[in-house]
């Protein structure tokens, strides 16, 4: 799950667009949340989104952490996505 989305970021890198949306990741039923950055990067010519980093604030360290690959791309890409509908659902109302 994750909630409260919010697009911080938008920046062309290399005629790249990449978008960095922070919000709250619930890893377990609301149980453990973090704070998240995904790193997102829309690709124009194919019309695909591609989930570059997914990035978690570690409370003891206080320091994000990157956890990209630490969970299966079917997740990831879920997780993505529901991100991704908040920032539009967001910036339509």
């Amino acid at each position: 799950m994750f909630t409260n989305a919010e697009l911080v970021k938008s920046e062309m890198i290399h005629g790249q667009l990449f978008l960095t949306i922070e919000g709250v990741f619930h890893s377990i039923k609301d149980v453990e949340c973090y704070n998240c950055k995904l790193i997102v990067h829309l690709d124009n010519k194919t019309n695909r989104k591609y989930l570059t980093d997914m990035i978690l604030l570690n409370v003891i360290s206080g320091l994000y952490e990157s956890v990209k690959g630490m969970y299966d791309e079917e997740f990831e890409d879920a997780i993505m996505d529901i991100a991704m509908k908040d920032v539009y659902l967001k910036k339509t109302a």
